[in-house]
């Protein structure tokens, strides 16, 4: 179990549709824990914003209308 006080349920959603039919959906949490799954899986990876540039890239290049929220 994972406590993410910090947490207000906002997130970055990517989808990836194939050619060949698969899809993938690759979620980001943007506060919290800021886990990161991929196709509905649970992982450990986890996006911090002073370690990687993955929030700030999604936040630049999402439009808000289109982040997820609580």
């Amino acid at each position: 179990m994972t406590s993410c006080p910090a947490d207000d349920g906002s997130a970055f959603r990517l989808q990836f549709d194939y050619p060949n039919g698969d899809r993938w959906t690759v979620t980001v949490e943007a506060t919290g824990c800021r886990t990161v799954t991929a196709g509905g899986a649970w992982t450990h990876a986890m996006a911090f914003p002073e370690l990687s540039p993955l929030l700030k890239d999604l936040s630049a290049i999402v439009p808000s209308s289109y982040r997820l929220s609580s």
